[in-house]
């Protein structure tokens, strides 16, 4: 009898531990783009004008954003999708596209050429 009360409270505090480990709060998926900005040499591009928008005619994903003096710039999305980006300093510009991945932040690096 005290062999069988001993295996149910031990079923009893695993099962306890279980439901509370696996019942961690509700987290927003994010969708995020870091953007770098450099120029053919590969040195960051300061204030530089980053745009990301979606080609869609329907969809109302159009930022604008001007990167920092390491010529990066993160922007945060609520929903996947593949944008545009375009970047501008001056008369020097360069373009691309990145395609947001949930729960991760997605990299990619715009060269601006005159």
């Amino acid at each position: 009898m005290k062999r069988l009360m001993k295996t149910g409270i031990f079923a009893g505090v695993i099962l306890t531990i279980i439901s509370l480990s696996t019942s961690s709060c509700y987290k927003d998926p994010f969708y995020k783009a870091l953007v770098i900005v450099e120029d053919t040499l590969g040195n960051p591009i300061e204030e530089a004008e980053v745009r990301l928008y979606a080609p869609v005619n329907d969809n109302q994903v159009d930022t604008t954003q001007e990167t920092n003096a390491q010529g990066i710039v993160e922007f945060e999305f609520e929903l996947d999708a593949v944008l545009n980006i375009d970047a501008v300093k001056g008369t020097w510009t360069g373009s691309g596209f990145v395609q947001l991945k949930e729960n991760e932040t997605v990299e990619e690096t715009i060269i601006l050429r005159p």
